[in-house]
């Protein structure tokens, strides 16, 4: 993060810092975790306009469409409701200014390209876990249907959704320990491929309809309890 950046939201969270502080600050964070600052070493990858942030349709009154920033909108893959602001927090009104573009290739060989600063960077931790996810995903639904082939027998669950770092799973109440289990077994393993070392924990909560709120019950036996959630 930018010191102007970071500057702004440590005033609105209501410390008094000066930006030169502020960049101190960020100067010896770095210094501590030099790690993360050779991974957030991102490619310069090109300059787009800075109208690009403030020709939005949330913040326009006009009727008419400009073609040529909505392509520039997309190519740049920048969000549309963003403004350009100093370290003050005033909207910058110079139509000539330029914002600098970067990218990125993750540890799987994964590139992001022409973005803003903090979207790139956030991309090398994001797409990794997202990677991960989708790679605990292949390795529960292919055990399942290899499984199913190898025995002859019907799908024990169905995966059913994908929120964030759950997998939803609808499965049968009379096999539910066991497909829990065997689950959270192989989601941590298959994540653990891609990043070896790591605590990883797959926790399985029943309930009768999904949400967030829900954890996992267990009775006395040790045996996983459907929690009946409310419509």
């Amino acid at each position: 993060m930018q010191a102007a950046t970071f500057y702004i939201n440590i005033r609105n969270a209501g410390f008094e810092m000066t930006i030169d502080e502020v960049a101190k600050m960020i100067e010896d964070w770095y210094a501590f975790y030099p790690e993360v600052k050779q991974m957030l070493d991102l490619q310069l990858d090109g300059y787009v306009s800075a109208k690009v942030f403030d020709k939005s349709k949330s913040t326009t009154t006009e009727e008419d469409d400009d073609d040529d920033v909505d392509e520039e909108l997309e190519d740049a893959d920048i969000g549309p409701r963003e403004l350009l602001r100093d370290a003050e927090g005033n909207v910058l009104e110079d139509e000539n200014r330029m914002v600098k573009l970067y990218r990125t290739t993750n540890a799987l060989g994964m590139v992001k390209a022409k973005g803003t600063k903090c979207a790139v960077a956030n991309f090398n931790f994001q797409s990794y876990a997202a990677a991960a996810n989708k790679i605990a995903m292949w390795w529960v639904f292919y055990s399942e249907w290899l499984r199913c082939k190898q025995q002859n027998c019907c799908k024990s669950f169905t995966i059913n959704n994908f929120i964030h770092d759950e997998l939803i799973f609808e499965v049968d109440e009379n096999v539910l320990d066991e497909v829990a289990t065997r689950n959270a077994d192989l989601m941590v393993k298959a994540v653990k491929t891609v990043m070896p070392g790591i605590l990883i924990k797959a926790e399985p909560a029943a309930m009768t309809r999904w949400s967030k709120a829900a954890e996992p019950t267990f009775d006395e036996a040790g045996h996983l309890i459907p929690v009946v959630v409310e419509v």
